[in-house]
């Protein structure tokens, strides 16, 4: 079965969406340390590989539901002793993308438990200015990227990996003057979906055309501009 993981306040047409790409959906609620508009973002409350789920201890016994879930679904939930708050750089020690055997991160800001798996795994960090670096951050592939962020778009392809540097705006978050491309996407096997429809975005056909290129099929969810709701996890 595949069970996705989004922000509890999606809107409901595209939780629906989503819904046809997965057999259940896993609803994160608000972690209340952290600013509103983000607080139940799946990019900012948890990271994934392999098995292994990073989450803030006092998160987990909030949301205990969907950690029992996953648990039950065989994942080992990890406990960072990071404390997040809503200022930054102490919202984002999770915020970090898996590319194939690399992870991209801002190393200052990871948590350590993050850093002790990805030394195990042999994963290799690149480090990046950007703190939300999974928000801003479409993983396509295992050596693709898409993203607004000039510092990401460096230093992934100074580490061979392809990456489509597009250009700001054009994905909402309320409460802030942008959201980012990473935050309003997912992916799934032969697919990346976006929150929203991709074709208002400024850059869609070119993200349309870089997934082609790399055998993914781009798929809008609905007919609304991009909406950045913290990246939907699919396990």
């Amino acid at each position: 079965m595949t069970y996705a993981i989004v922000d509890c306040r999606m809107t409901a047409d595209i939780r629906s969406a989503v819904s046809e790409f997965a057999d259940e959906i896993i609803e994160l609620p608000p972690h209340p340390q952290l600013a509103s508009p983000v607080a139940s973002h799946p990019d900012m409350l948890l990271w994934i590989y392999g098995k292994h789920i990073v989450t803030y201890r006092d998160y987990a016994k909030l949301a205990r539901e969907p950690f029992c879930k996953l648990s039950a679904l065989g994942y080992e939930i990890i406990y960072t002793e990071d404390s997040p708050s809503a200022e930054y750089p102490k919202d984002v020690s999770l915020n970090c993308a898996v590319v194939g055997n690399r992870l991209i991160c801002n190393e200052k800001y990871l948590s350590k438990a993050i850093k002790l798996i990805a030394a195990e795994h042999g994963l290799e960090l690149i480090n990046v200015k950007q703190g939300y670096a999974k928000c801003s951050t479409v993983t396509v592939g295992e050596n693709a990227i898409i993203t607004q962020d000039p510092s990401i778009y460096k230093a992934a392809t100074a580490h061979g990996i392809d990456a489509l540097k597009i250009s700001d705006g054009g994905v909402a978050l309320r409460g802030y003057d942008t959201g980012f491309i990473g935050g309003a996407s997912g992916a799934l096997g032969a697919h990346v979906i976006f929150c929203g429809n991709l074709s208002l975005h400024a850059d869609g056909e070119k993200i349309s055309t870089f997934c082609q290129t790399h055998g993914k099929q781009a798929l809008s969810l609905s007919h609304s501009p991009l909406y950045d709701y913290g990246t939907v996890f699919f396990v």
